[in-house]
Order: structure tokens, then C-alpha cells, then sequence
């Protein structure tokens, strides 16, 4: 871990990796109820760190973005996203678009044809009061996560979905460090 500034406290910055990392495990639990017919990936190496989780199934391919910061989380007019009324210390939407256009252009070019990702942000811990995508991004508490996925329309083959998934595959093995 590195420090930032001589005033960042190090505990604190502990407290933080901690509590993200656990809320992380609450979205691969919450992740493990939905159906068979989708498969899970869970930290996936990227050039922006890494992509917590991804899922694919029959309603398609979605980055999901965890979040474990407490507090009611809110949009403003504008599209900003709020914790208390106050701006993320940093852009959380933009941190889920990023990964989610590396992720599309990474598999069009492992499977040769165009593919549509959904990005989502999921909070655990905090008091969603957001009722419309942020910037084209879902906004949610986990408890809607699984029933969000499942609800939308089916996009994917059972052939197309077998392809995303080898790909997935094939990447998450060339990106793990080697031993």
C-alpha cells in the first residue's frame, strides 16, 4: 500500500481496503444465486486495477462494480452521483465505464464480432436512492442485483454465451500472474 501524502493514515486506509474487499465477497455471494445457465468471474485483472465481477448469461454480459460505502447514495440532476450529499472521493461511474469499454473492445477482438456489456455499480452497505442509470451506468443496492440481471431480456445464444465465456476463460488465464 502506498501512501499518498504524509497525512494519510494508514489504519485508516487498512479500514477502507478491508471493508471493500468484504463487500466484494457479499456481491460474489450474491452473485452465487443466480442460475445455472450463467457463469461468474471474479477479479479480473485490467489495466485499471482490476473488474470485480462479471457475469454472462442469457441477458448478456455485465462489469459489476462493488461498492461498500455506507450512507444514502443519490443522483443529482445532472447526473453526478452523491454519498450524503457530498461527490465520491473519486468517480466511481467513470471508474465502471472505463472497465467496461476495455472489457467490450478485449472480447470483440477475442471473438471477432461486436458485443453489448452492461455496466453496474452495486453498493452493499449503503441506502441506494437512485431510480435510473447514472450516465447509461445501473445504480444499485445488492439486494436487486441478482433479479435486475435476471429480469432482463435474453440478448445471448446459448452458443453466444458459451463463446463469451471460453473467451473470458482464456483471458482471465493469460492475465494471472505466472507462477
Amino acid at each position: 500500500m502506498i501512501l499518498k501524502s504524509k497525512k494519510e493514515n494508514p489504519d485508516r486506509l487498512i479500514d477502507r481496503a478491508l471493508r471493500g474487499a468484504k463487500g466484494e465477497e457479499r456481491v460474489e455471494e450474491i452473485l452465487s444465486s443466480l442460475p445455472d445457465t450463467y457463469r461468474v468471474f471474479h477479479d479480473l485483472p485490467c489495466p485499471m486495477g482490476n473488474i470485480d465481477h462479471i457475469a454472462v448469461g442469457p441477458a448478456g454480459i455485465f462489469v459489476i462494480e462493488s461498492k461498500s460505502h455506507r450512507g444514502k447514495i443519490t443522483v443529482t440532476p445532472d447526473g453526478n452521483l452523491l454519498r450524503d450529499g457530498r461527490p465520491f472521493e473519486k468517480n466511481v461511474v467513470n471508474q465502471v465505464w472505463r472497465q467496461t469499454m476495455w472489457l467490450k473492445e478485449t472480447l470483440e477482438s477475442h471473438l471477432g464480432q461486436s458485443v453489448f456489456v452492461h455496466p453496474f455499480l452495486v453498493f452493499v452497505n449503503g441506502f441506494v436512492q437512485v431510480y435510473r442509470p447514472v450516465q447509461e451506468v445501473t445504480v444499485l443496492p445488492g439486494k436487486w442485483l441478482v433479479e435486475t440481471i435476471t429480469k432482463k431480456p435474453s440478448r445471448l445464444t446459448e452458443q453466444q454465451v458459451d463463446a463469451v465465456r471460453q473467451a473470458l476463460y482464456a483471458l482471465h488465464a493469460s492475465l494471472q500472474p505466472a507462477r
